[in-house]
């Protein structure tokens, strides 16, 4: 469905903030502004998802209510004191999995015809 679709295409820019955030600045200095829209940006569009068809889906929905979570976190964190919520945030992706669900909960979306 394209709903499907676009939980994929989602899930798949949410894994890219993850990986660039476990990559970033040390866990405890602030992140720059524009990462924190684009974890605002992701967040508006995960909560789109949770209230479309594709937050039907129960192994979703769960997925998406754990990212929800994380990236209004990570909406915060380019106050100036905020490293310690990052440092915080750093260790509990580092213990939790949401980045491999993100990677396996969904396939990747569909090649366009032709291609």
């Amino acid at each position: 469905s394209l709903y499907r679709v676009a939980a994929a295409d989602h899930m798949q820019r949410a894994e890219l903030l993850l990986t660039r955030f476990a990559a970033g600045p040390e866990p405890g200095e602030p992140l720059d502004e524009a990462f924190a829209r684009w974890a605002e940006r992701l967040l508006v569009e995960t909560r789109l998802l949770l209230d479309s068809p594709a937050g039907r889906d129960p192994e979703v929905r769960v997925l998406l209510r754990d990212l929800e979570l994380v990236l209004a976190r990570m909406a915060r964190l380019h106050d100036g004191e905020a490293g310690e919520d990052r440092r915080e945030l750093s260790e509990q992706l580092d213990r939790g999995s949401l980045l491999l669900r993100l990677r396996t909960t969904l396939p990747a979306a569909p090649a366009p015809d032709g291609a």
